[in-house]
């Protein structure tokens, strides 16, 4: 979910049901959610709304992430194993590691990439910069974040699609020497 929506692990865990409109494709967090203490909207992926669909509790004001009926508070054992089992680094204090953070990097890495425009990336992120009058003028709404995560879908396939075929070549000219 972080990779999809730039969200912070917080964010995420804490999320609850009635929060997540799979219909519309909108996560709509109140500034008692977020970090940066602002209200935002994020727009959810088709990819992301397919597994989304796939938890129980959609539709109660449960938290959407749960193990054994209980919220899921700390994600951190489990990313460590992942990371050991893929033979990643993983920690801040690994030169290299991997933190969850990382994630929300990626995401907004990958949208300028995609050529979202910079406002939209902010609003879907929650960062701001007052000094800009473009960000405090540009109003970015719920459609806009729909576009931006469709055109970010369309960028990760293509990326995926030529790391396959990069990754294919290079096997191929292996296997013939």
């Amino acid at each position: 979910m972080g990779y999809y929506t730039g969200m912070r692990s917080g964010e995420i865990l804490k999320l609850t049901w009635d929060k997540v409109d799979l219909e519309n494709r909108i996560i709509a967090l109140t500034e008692k959610d977020t970090k940066e203490k602002r209200a935002k909207r994020i727009p959810i992926s088709k990819a992301l709304r397919f597994e989304l669909m796939q938890l129980e509790g959609r539709g109660t004001n449960q938290y959407v992430f749960t193990y054994a009926g209980h919220r899921v508070k700390d994600i951190s054992d489990g990313l460590k194993r992942a990371c050991a089992k893929c033979k990643i680094k993983y920690g801040r204090e690994v030169k290299g590691g991997f933190i969850f953070h990382d994630l929300r990097h990626s995401f907004i890495t990958n949208c300028r990439r995609a050529e979202i425009d910079r406002n939209v990336r902010y609003a879907i992120t929650g960062h701001s910069n007052s000094r800009d009058m473009n960000t405090r003028y540009d109003v970015v709404n719920d459609q806009d974040l729909l576009n931006a995560i469709d055109q970010y879908e369309v960028y990760l396939q293509k990326f995926s699609e030529s790391f396959r075929s990069d990754s294919e070549a290079r096997l191929s000219i292996q296997n013939h020497r």
